[in-house]
């Protein structure tokens, strides 16, 4: 029901609400151990370790992550108690085959840790796998549509779109009834306006039409407002990580949040 102008889609301001409208305002995600499990919403506060980084660096030596690298953040995720969930991807391992990572990761985080966990959203046969695998360890499909056993976070592929492999993961974990986490990848400068505020304006209007889109394929899946605005290191081009810039957008992301 929404106007489309060639490969733009515009969305009715109120038809966005009334379906945000549809997320419950907290929820559960399960852990294989109960007394992990996470409460998501509200006051609460949840912490992860970073997600993604591609090196690893241990004393003085910097180089590609590895499966052992991998396993021993899956460990201190467990040990540490600053840590609520491994999440999905402390780092990323290259010395495994990347069309089968996903599993071998999956695997890792249930033989590691008995935190809560991620989804491997990359595409949609990783979605379905890290289902199937929380469905063996959490106690089956049932138990899963009740409260979700894995979240994923899906990227806006900033500015303004959606991009194949995204929209399949998100639509298949709204279908199972999965956490659904929609974060903008803005890098102000590149893929965004270069001001704060204005960056914010098109992170929300993307994580909104996103949400807006899990709740049309399923009212009431729960589903979180993500960010991920940064800045361009403008020597590079790279993201800028752990600029003033990036603390202030996340703060603001959770004022506009609640």
């Amino acid at each position: 029901g929404q106007r489309a102008d060639g490969d733009i889609v515009f969305f009715d301001p109120e038809w966005v609400l009334e379906h945000v409208a549809k997320v419950p305002s907290e929820f559960m995600l399960r852990a294989r151990n109960a007394a992990n499990d996470i409460q998501i919403g509200g006051d609460q506060m949840v912490f992860l370790p970073v997600q993604g980084p591609p090196f690893v660096r241990r004393g003085l030596e910097r180089r590609d992550g590895r499966l052992a690298d991998f396993d021993d953040f899956c460990r201190l995720a467990q040990t540490l108690p600053d840590f609520d969930s491994v999440g999905s991807l402390p780092c990323e391992p290259n010395d495994v085959p990347l069309d089968s990572r996903h599993l071998d990761l999956q695997l890792a985080m249930y033989e590691n840790t008995d935190l809560a966990v991620g989804a491997a959203q990359i595409h949609v046969n990783g979605v379905i796998d890290s289902i199937a695998m929380a469905q063996l360890a959490l106690g089956g499909f049932d138990v899963l549509e009740q409260n979700p056993g894995v979240f994923g976070t899906i990227n806006a592929n900033s500015p303004l779109v959606f991009d194949t492999r995204m929209l399949e993961s998100l639509w298949l974990l709204a279908e199972r009834n999965q956490i659904v986490n929609i974060t903008p990848f803005i890098l102000m400068g590149a893929m965004g306006p270069v001001s704060l505020p204005a960056a914010l304006a098109q992170q929300t209007a993307e994580s909104l039409a996103g949400i807006a889109l899990v709740q049309a394929i399923r009212p009431g899946c729960p589903a979180i407002m993500g960010s991920f605005v940064s800045n361009t290191d403008m020597k590079s081009g790279s993201p800028g990580f752990g600029g003033p810039e990036a603390a202030l957008g996340i703060l603001a992301t959770g004022q506009i949040a609640r």
